[in-house]
């Protein structure tokens, strides 16, 4: 039987190797390339599209080093260690650890509407204003942050919710609050020992009825219900359920919709995320989420032990300050803290 501490590593490990075999994570390291290299990236797919070439350029990093490129965190990991930082202080509030993140905002690589919480808080914006104010307020990195409120819950919905409720906020609003809510209640219940039915009831439970959230969920939920293949489901929900009308693939409600529907057919820990892979606009958030709770889902290690064994290093893609920050040192601590 694992231990406390080792599902909560198994949760923070899950997150970061969902997060690095999805093809988003390259894309962002390649900022860790020289600038050269980036532009040259730029100029060969402007040339494939003006000479109607379907080859075109994958990250590379060329004349540097391949390892670069390897699967490894990036945005995900990197916005989940901010939060679980900011959470476990016993010095500084979390709306003080993202004032002081937003005087350092010309350095910070992140979404569009992390790019513009920090501005708006930077320009002398409080919460919940600074997430209000903000056409991103739905995208779905607020829901990766919550992760942390659901580990470090003790197991108590309310708690979690409460505690995802106060990161969210300053970044999002409405729905991006919301679906974070339900995600550090999903956590929270899964750390407790509940099914993954109840779980996902209990994730459900924090939409105010006729949400958008919700209505995106239910039907996603109808459509993927009894459907034990994981291309027969995903294929249906992508048909059915994902939207291709607007530009980015960022929205918490769809995200959590494929999520939950993988959750609730899938056979086994690896299923799950395999799955989450079938949804190619989907990949910046939702490999990463399904990786963070797989094992709790199905009570079992899916984790590979060479991967879950080897130090987790970040590189500092989108926090500069959080280069070389070890993800198994905060598991621990989270582990500790909850």
């Amino acid at each position: 039987m694992r231990t406390q501490a080792e599902k909560i590593k198994e949760i923070v490990y899950g997150l970061a190797l969902g997060e690095s075999l999805a093809s988003p994570s390259a894309d962002h390291r390649v900022a860790l390339l020289a600038p050269k290299r980036i532009m040259r990236m730029r100029t060969l797919k402007e040339y494939a599209d003006n000479l109607l070439q379907t080859t075109t350029p994958t990250p590379y990093t060329h004349a540097q080093p391949g390892y670069l490129l390897n699967p490894s965190p990036s945005d995900d990991s990197e916005w989940f260690v901010f939060t679980a930082q900011a959470l476990m202080s016993s010095s500084t509030s979390i709306e003080d650890s993202w004032i002081t993140l937003s005087k350092k905002r010309d350095l910070i690589r992140g979404r569009t509407g992390t790019k513009i919480a920090l501005r708006n808080l930077d320009q002398g914006s409080s919460p919940a204003h600074s997430g209000h104010d903000n056409p991103h307020y739905f995208d779905d990195i607020a829901s990766v942050r919550a992760v942390v409120a659901g580990i470090l819950s003790k197991g108590s919905v309310s708690r979690a919710v409460e505690l995802a409720t106060k990161d969210a906020r300053i970044t999002h609003s409405e729905d991006g609050i919301w679906c974070a809510q339900a995600i550090a209640a999903l956590v929270a219940s899964l750390l407790g020992g509940s099914s993954k039915e109840d779980a996902v009831a209990v994730a459900m439970q924090q939409f105010p009825e006729g949400a958008w959230s919700a209505r995106v969920i239910e039907k996603a939920l109808n459509v993927a219900k009894g459907d034990a293949s994981a291309i027969s489901r995903a294929l249906k929900l992508e048909q059915e359920c994902v939207d291709r009308i607007y530009s980015y693939g960022i929205s918490a409600p769809e995200t959590l919709s494929l999520l939950f529907a993988h959750i609730l057919n899938a056979q086994s820990a690896q299923e799950l995320v395999l799955s989450t892979y079938l949804h190619k606009r989907n990949l910046d958030a939702l490999p990463a989420l399904a990786g963070a709770v797989a094992g709790l889902v199905f009570n079992e290690s899916w984790i590979p032990k060479h991967f879950l064994d080897a130090p987790l290093l970040l590189d500092g893609v989108c926090i500069p300050d959080l280069k070389g920050t070890d993800l198994g040192v905060i598991s621990t601590q989270l582990a500790n803290a909850s």
